[in-house]
């Protein structure tokens, strides 16, 4: 396994990239965010103690 860190603001992946790992949130909190160049919204979010996107 390879530990990677990612600062706040900082892009996991885009839309339409194929991810070719899992990834596990062991701290911090993760959104999904949608945005069309003029405007964005978070469609969920996942922090390390929940488990699951909501």
């Amino acid at each position: 396994m390879k530990r990677r860190t990612f600062r706040k603001g900082e892009f996991l992946a885009e839309h339409g990239t194929v991810v070719k790992s899992l990834m596990i949130v062991r701290s911090g909190v993760v959104a999904v965010i949608w945005h069309n160049g003029v405007r964005e919204k978070e469609l969920g979010r996942l922090d390390a103690n929940s488990g699951e996107m909501g």
